[in-house]
């Protein structure tokens, strides 16, 4: 049967400039629902503080308009030894099969033969300012100078934050310029906003104090991408951006056989193809998911997934 078809120039209004639009009449709810939409978000646009306004120094979240939904998947249970014993379930954001269905996999294969085991190593959160020099004979005396001044910056830092704690500065020298990598602990925040507040402050507190008006400096800028923000990174193996977590335990052929369908040394073989790669890794791409669950934003999950799988192989007798 011939479609029925029905003119919906008038739709298109204001946009008067179109020629005369014939479409179906299955078209016409779609087409006007999603011009409705375009019209309504123009306005809520137009209305932004950001937008409207020339001063926006005050505007604290920006071209925030609204939410939207994610699917959730579970992988659990998975029952967790650390410091208390625990049977947790892991949640999801995302439907895609056969992510959903490793991870369900893997928790049931390790809740087999009784969970795994946890433990946190360490706690840090970095930001990288970079300093620019006249000489890289000024760029070195400065280099020279920094573990000296960890005291006066640390005095700056308390005074941005209640939780923020300056644990590390470690200078880098490259060329003329030098890459002050500031560590911190963040209490019970992720701290991004943290520390970059806390050590633009630091920064700004030397650069305006007499300390710095001989050293040379050129210029200045907050992150020099030292600190491998929202990337993944060794440098972020070697010195965690955020907690670092080490999980283990042990599967036995028979379990890889009844639940995974291998047998252990096919699944060894597979594995290891990702060892010495963290992009490669299962976690980069089972931990967004997870992690956006949790309400973390996508774009920041880079770093948190350096890492990788080790894998031993060993008889109990």
């Amino acid at each position: 049967m011939t479609p029925r078809v029905v003119n919906i120039t008038p739709l298109l209004n204001p946009y008067k400039h179109l020629r005369q639009v014939l479409l179906p009449l299955y078209f016409i709810i779609p087409v006007a629902y999603m011009i409705d939409r375009t019209q309504n978000l123009e306005k809520v646009v137009e209305a932004l503080p950001s937008c409207r306004n020339k001063d926006t120094k005050d505007i604290k979240v920006e071209n925030c308009v609204g939410f939207i939904r994610i699917p959730l998947s579970l992988a659990s249970p998975l029952t967790i030894h650390g410091k208390s014993k625990r049977t947790v379930y892991g949640p999801l954001a995302t439907v895609e099969p056969t992510l959903v269905t490793s991870c369900s996999r893997g928790c049931k294969a390790f809740q087999a033969i009784g969970g795994i085991k946890v433990e946190a190593l360490s706690e840090g959160l970095s930001r990288a300012p970079v300093f620019t020099f006249r000489t890289v004979d000024d760029a070195l005396r400065f280099y020279h100078h920094v573990p000296t001044l960890q005291s006066s910056f640390n005095a700056s830092v308390e005074k941005t934050s209640r939780y923020a704690r300056l644990v590390e500065v470690a200078p880098h020298v490259i060329g003329r310029t030098v890459h002050v990598k500031f560590r911190y602990t963040c209490g019970a925040t992720a701290g991004q906003n943290m520390v970059t507040i806390a050590t633009y402050r630091a920064c700004q507190d030397f650069l305006t104090s007499t300390a710095s008006k001989d050293l040379g400096i050129t210029d200045f800028q907050i992150e020099g991408q030292f600190s491998s923000d929202k990337k993944l990174s060794w440098g972020n193996v070697k010195d965690p951006r955020g907690v670092e977590v080490i999980a283990w335990g042990s599967l036995s052929d028979s379990v890889c056989q009844a639940i995974l369908g291998c047998d252990i040394t096919r699944l060894r073989s597979v594995i290891s193809k990702f060892e010495d790669d963290p992009k490669l890794s299962v976690s980069s791409i089972a931990c967004p998911g997870f992690l956006t669950n949790c309400g973390f934003r996508v774009v920041g999950t880079a770093p948190i997934l350096s890492g990788g799988i080790v894998l031993d192989s060993y008889v109990i007798f």
